[in-house]
């Protein structure tokens, strides 16, 4: 009797190799950054990361703020008085009438939150397409909902300068108001294979405005070309404990060998529109008194509406900052915590304060902030929720 086993092995490599032959390469996209000097609440500076997109055909380019916890992607809609009402860039706001493309829904309103600020609009459908790729097989287009927003609360986007709107690549992949996230829809047009992104944020602490590269954001896996910064080997996945955001366990938050952490069931909200870690405001006193605040804490007493000044050539000097998720420890260099700023209107001058803020609507949960990102390459998997950290060499 003749065996059937040569048939059917070459039957499977052929498989095999069809699958490997389909499956997609991850696509890399080039983030850039700007600085608004005193664009915060407290007159701290404010980088925001973004990546340029096209919407529509013809293509218009849009600034969209990389937001890894917000619940919809938004633009602002076109206006004529861009240059009178300023909370949203309205003079480069998307027209669906310009766009061949354009699907407008039902007359319907929708009213969101964004990073604080309430954004109203009505939905659209359009293609999207991607700029400044650094690695890709080809330019991936698909199609997207979105909101195209025509009134804002408050200037919070407005002072952000260079950006125009919102992407977001949450964890929960359907959106407030019922869209399908561009993870999705990236899957779907068949541009990824896996509803996974990396992130790599660079940082020189510059105060400069105009546009320089921030790093990369890879879709559908890893990108190996950042590899040689980071440790490979030491890549740990942790769980997401929250639907809705990137919120991991946290164990402990040390300063060099000290705990801080006074509370218990700590979490902690990966971030990328937060500049600064945020914490429960004992822990935050408490690396405050540490730091050599004691006194001026003890005379006036602990105050959340200001940032605490500090002397630049110390942080060469201070211990670093630990945040321990799941057993393992990602370390935050002192410079990474003591961040320059600018005073003065006329006659400005520079200086550096600490960058670890009061979390004022939780007493158990900090914010890792861009400055614990660029300490670590992230790895966002929405299939398994869970969030990979690795740490710079």
């Amino acid at each position: 009797m003749r065996s059937s086993t040569g048939p059917l092995l070459a039957s499977l490599v052929a498989v095999l190799v069809a699958r490997v032959a389909s499956a997609k390469s991850p696509i890399v996209v080039s983030l850039l950054k700007t600085t608004q000097s005193n664009g915060g609440a407290l007159d701290q500076p404010i980088t925001s990361y973004y990546l340029n997109a096209n919407i529509g055909i013809p293509p218009k380019r849009f600034r969209l703020l990389l937001d890894v916890n917000s619940r919809e992607i938004w633009v602002p809609h076109y206006s004529k008085m861009g240059l009178v009402f300023n909370r949203l860039n309205y003079k480069n706001g998307y027209r669906g009438k310009d766009s061949k493309t354009s699907y407008k829904e039902e007359d319907q309103k929708y009213t969101i939150e964004s990073d604080g600020c309430a954004l109203t609009g009505k939905a659209y459908r359009d293609i999207f397409e991607f700029n400044d790729l650094i690695h890709s097989s080809l330019v991936p287009k698909f199609q997207q909902r979105f909101l195209a927003m025509s009134s804002a609360s408050n200037g919070k986007f407005g002072d952000r300068g260079n950006v125009d709107g919102v992407i977001t690549l949450n964890p929960w992949p359907i959106s407030v108001t019922g869209s399908d996230l561009m993870s999705v829809n990236l899957v779907r047009s068949g541009a990824i294979d896996e509803l996974k992104f990396g992130l790599s944020l660079e940082d020189d602490q510059s105060l400069e405005s105009e546009a320089k590269y921030g790093g990369e954001l890879t879709l559908g896996g890893i990108s190996p070309t950042s590899f040689h910064a980071y440790s490979l080997e030491s890549l740990r996945y942790h769980k997401v404990v929250s639907r809705y955001a990137w919120e991991l366990p946290l164990d402990n938050v040390l300063l060099g060998a000290i705990s801080v952490s006074g509370t218990s069931n700590l979490t902690g909200v990966v971030s990328t529109s937060h500049n600064e870690i945020y914490g429960p405001r004992k822990d935050v006193e408490q690396i405050l008194i540490l730091l050599g605040f004691g006194d001026e804490i003890g005379k006036d007493g602990f105050k959340t509406n200001k940032v605490y000044e500090i002397d630049c050539g110390k942080a060469s000097t201070l211990p670093p900052i630990h945040m321990v998720i799941e057993g393992s420890y990602y370390t935050m260099k002192a410079s990474s915590f003591i961040r320059k700023k600018t005073s003065g209107v006329i006659f400005k001058s520079e200086g550096c304060y600490v960058a670890i803020l009061v979390n004022e609507a939780s007493d158990n949960q900090w914010i890792l902030g861009t400055n614990f990102l660029t300490n670590v390459y992230s790895v966002f998997d929405i299939n398994s929720r869970k969030v990979g950290l690795m740490p710079r060499r």
